[in-house]
């Protein structure tokens, strides 16, 4: 019998111990696909601040805008009767009439689940690895925990599809005078994925519906396409490699192990106590239920009994090399007998109190919390592995005493200045032992300008360029294919990264193989992995870690020449 493990990593019973603050009113999340920071800030963010600051009900409004995603944070004015609900309501309305002026396919959703806080957190491995049982089985113990009288809401966090890759195998595939949009018609004329219809005629009723050929990847592989009337297999020109339900930006490792994680909330108005005795039988239930379960349960892991670290890597979309970075990192950990820790890649941990673990899903991100008696030595020990293994990594934890200052400036450009010069600043301070800023370490990336008028002379657009850069370096999806009822995606992507400088399009308009230089300019372009803004304000939250308490005066002093500032509380 294969062995399930279930850790509850995380039981808090005691809320009343957190001080209330000031948090959203309403929040509005958005998408949109392969932006930078920078380009959501400009596309999304700006235009929907303006908006908002057109509604005399809202006293402040705080975004945070990173890959391809963006948060914006929405505080109203403390007045009596005022219907929340109505004011959304307000912003969805105006936000419906602007649309057009909002980045060109932006996904913009209102999130209902954002204050969401969680009691208990479950981590569930299984001993064999297999992704598919272990979300079995974990749906099974959700059914356990939803008979649970004081319950709230039960939910698995990080489960994805399956998806189906065609990874080009090699850069230089135009030689076969293949181009993504091709590749996509050729392969939709096999396994069409049109939606159908439902049309009445008369008396009668026409139901249309396309019947997806391909069933599994064994009958893709032997798929023929035409390229320019000659037959080639798709296993000629493609590596296909299926995932299974394993997340693409996505991962929980749990002391080393792939997991899920089960986040369970108690009613309001719940009695704690009780419910916490609810919880406890039924992990004993569980311990006899499931053979070799090893459960390890601590109600009071945030009364500094835990370590809490995050970590965020310089190229703000490569999942794969902060994923490998946490495996690294877990080799510290078991050579330093941490017994007990998770680690969250690509997401944050679900939310378990009001101060802490909310952000936007991003794949250079990772969180770790990390059970320990050694906690000091291990804090300080893996932190310095963090910076002089990996020193792409900006790492925050938390800290005993730390200082947090925030500066602000409406203009982008000199906000930048100033953010960078602060930071230099402090770092001539000796006593300072860890500085952090909330923007993340800019990083320069391959900025490619075209040349528009050279690429039309090849019959080449820019729409083309776009697509077939995408497709090699982040993956289009071509068409679907069902299995068991489930929806599974094709996608077509470069397997491994490979210099912009390599690559090369096809121009039919000619009958050659362009290479990318000839019609575009390529040069390194300062990217930030993330944009902040408040009140039509860019700013940034600087964490400081004093060796004495005694630097706050210096600090506040480099503050008093030239900054627009404040002085957070912890």
């Amino acid at each position: 019998m294969n062995k399930i493990f279930i850790f509850v990593l995380i039981f808090i019973s005691l809320f009343f111990l957190f001080k209330k603050e000031n948090y959203p009113d309403i929040r509005i999340t958005s998408t949109l696909m392969n932006n930078s920071a920078s380009s959501v800030d400009k596309k999304i963010t700006r235009p929907i601040e303006k908006i908002l600051f057109q509604i005399g009900e809202i006293e402040d409004i705080k975004s945070e805008s990173v890959y391809e995603k963006n948060i914006i944070d929405i505080y109203l004015k403390k007045k009596p009767f005022l219907n929340v609900n109505n004011i959304k309501d307000e912003i969805a309305r105006d936000i419906l009439l602007e649309k057009e002026k909002i980045g060109s396919g932006a996904e913009i959703l209102f999130d209902e689940n954002f204050n969401e806080i969680y009691d208990v957190l479950i981590g569930i491995t299984n001993e064999n690895g297999n992704y598919e049982e272990l979300y079995k089985k974990t749906e099974n113990i959700k059914d356990e925990f939803l008979k649970l009288k004081r319950r709230d809401k039960v939910t698995i966090k990080g489960d994805e599809e399956q998806t189906l890759y065609l990874f080009y195998k090699s850069p230089y595939f135009s030689n076969l005078k293949l181009a993504n949009d091709l590749i996509r018609k050729e392969i939709l004329n096999i396994n069409p994925t049109f939606g159908g219809g439902y049309y009445e005629a008369g008396k009668n009723i026409i139901e249309l519906n396309s019947e997806n050929k391909f069933q599994n990847e064994d009958d893709i592989k032997k798929r023929i396409i035409n390229i320019e009337g000659k037959p080639i297999k798709l296993e000629d020109i493609f590596e296909i490699e299926k995932t299974v339900k394993i997340p693409k930006t996505k991962l929980t490792l749990i002391n080393g192990k792939r997991g899920l994680i089960l986040a369970v909330s108690k009613m309001k108005g719940t009695n704690g106590f009780l419910f916490n005795r609810e919880v406890f039988n039924l992990v004993q239930k569980l311990n006899k239920k499931y053979n070799g379960v090893e459960i390890i349960y601590n109600k009071n892991l945030f009364k500094n009994n835990y370590l809490y670290f995050e970590i965020l890597t310089d190229n703000g979309r490569n999942f794969n090399e902060t994923k490998n970075i946490v495996l690294k990192s877990e080799d510290f950990l078991n050579k330093n007998n941490v017994q007990n820790y998770t680690a969250f890649i690509g997401y944050f941990p679900p939310k378990i109190n009001k101060k802490v673990f909310e952000g936007v899903e991003k794949p250079n991100f990772a969180a770790f919390i990390i059970k320990t008696k050694n906690k000091n030595k291990i804090k300080r020990e893996f932190e310095n592995y963090l910076k002089n293994n990996f020193p792409i990594v900006q790492i925050k934890t938390n800290y005993k005493n730390p200082i947090k200052v925030k500066i602000s400036n409406k203009n982008f450009d000199s906000f930048i200045k100033q953010k960078e010069n602060f930071k230099n600043e402090l770092n001539k301070i000796n006593e300072i032992s860890f500085i952090s800023d909330d923007w993340g370490r800019e990083t320069f990336s391959q900025g490619v300008k075209i040349n528009e008028n050279l690429a039309v002379q090849y019959g080449i657009s820019p729409v083309e360029i776009f697509n077939f850069l995408n497709g090699f370096y982040n993956g289009i999806t071509l068409t679907y294919y069902f299995k068991d009822d489930v929806r599974i995606p094709v996608v077509l992507k470069g397997k491994d990264f490979v210099d912009i400088n390599s690559l090369a399009i096809y121009s039919n308009k000619v009958k050659k193989i362009i290479p990318i230089g000839e019609f575009a300019q390529i040069k390194p372009k300062l990217i930030y992995p993330k944009i902040l803004r408040s009140n039509n304000e860019y700013y940034a939250i600087f964490t400081i870690e004093p060796n004495n308490l005694q630097i706050k005066r210096k600090i506040k002093q480099i503050l008093k020449n030239s900054y627009n500032y404040e002085i957070l509380k912890n």
